[in-house]
């Protein structure tokens, strides 16, 4: 397993990986969305991410499998809320399985989450986050209770010093069918 960026990726041994990222041109930085007062642990971007698995096999056995992501990622803009800033975001995902040699009936998963940030500078050092994200997970032809979910985010920051930073916080989410 890879983790990049907090996404958990496969680790195959023949595979092709690409990522594609808009960066450049249409990149959000935290900092232009808030005034400068205001300082997030990390920038927020938008944008078009895409990688691709080929198909591999664990330890040389029979079946093989290929797996796609593909993510768009929009924040709607920014907002003054109750003395605080709010931003925002809709993000739209895919996940696609493919299965050969293997009885499978390939399913294609999606999430759709909608993401509300809320900024607040509390003086000179502290900066305080908290997101609310709920969000549906389905392959669209079934939808249940269990689809839906909910994660909340709390963090603060402590600016040290001009070049540092501390960041602590904690989160929950429904993963694996239980709130942890």
């Amino acid at each position: 397993m890879n983790i990049n960026n907090g996404n958990v990726q496969p680790q195959v041994s023949k595979g092709l990986s690409a990522s594609i990222f808009l960066l450049d041109s249409i990149a959000l930085n935290a900092q232009e969305l808030v005034e400068s007062d205001y300082v997030t642990p990390k920038d927020m971007a938008m944008g078009f991410k895409h990688f691709s698995y080929d198909y591999a096999s664990v330890e040389n056995g029979a079946p093989e499998l290929a797996y796609e992501y593909t993510q768009v990622k929009v924040p709607l803009g920014k907002f003054d809320v109750m003395d605080q800033i709010l931003v925002p975001s809709i993000s739209i995902e895919r996940n696609e399985f493919r299965v050969n040699n293997a009885p499978s009936d390939e399913p294609t998963l999606y999430s759709i989450k909608s993401q509300f940030m809320f900024i607040e500078r509390q003086d000179e050092q502290w900066t305080r986050i908290f997101q609310i994200t709920p969000s549906i997970h389905s392959d669209m032809e079934s939808i249940s209770s269990d689809s839906f979910s909910l994660m909340g985010l709390a963090v603060w920051r402590y600016q040290s010093t001009d070049h540092s930073a501390w960041t602590m916080g904690f989160g929950v989410n429904r993963l694996f069918g239980k709130y942890m």
